[in-house]
């Protein structure tokens, strides 16, 4: 699994789009039916989908043992200004944890800023990039 996190509009789907050579299944958490997620090879704003779903966290390890191979597009929604609304900081700690869990079942992590993909998790057996001095 390689989880791509990032803010709003920063590259994510670009970059995760890019990684594949061939035709390919993707699921919009926005819209699509939450049993695409454990099949599709592309799961885009899975920030949303813990929105629909009422236990995120076992609804999350359950993608995970699924679907071990897909590529999982999220927001970082915890940063910024603590909102006043009580289910809103409920559900970023929520997406908190599920991203998390995400991270801890992936081989690969990456974080997109401003279209830079930057891996913050590398899975072991791959030979690491070399520095740029």
């Amino acid at each position: 699994m390689t989880l791509i996190i990032g803010g709003e509009a920063q590259g994510k789907r670009t970059y995760a789009e890019s990684l594949f050579t061939g035709e390919y299944t993707a699921a919009d958490c926005g819209e699509c039916p939450s049993e695409d997620v454990f099949s599709a090879e592309l799961i885009v704003d899975y920030h949303l989908m813990i929105k629909r779903i009422a236990d995120a966290e076992s609804f999350t390890r359950e993608m995970c043992e699924r679907n071990p191979t897909a590529i999982v597009t999220m927001n970082e929604v915890g940063s910024g200004i603590i909102p006043m609304e009580k289910e809103e900081r409920k559900y970023r700690e929520t997406a908190g944890r599920c991203g998390c869990i995400i991270a801890e079942n992936a081989e690969e992590v990456i974080r997109m800023f401003s279209g830079i993909p930057m891996k913050i998790k590398q899975y072991e057996g791959s030979t690491p990039e070399p520095k740029k001095v």
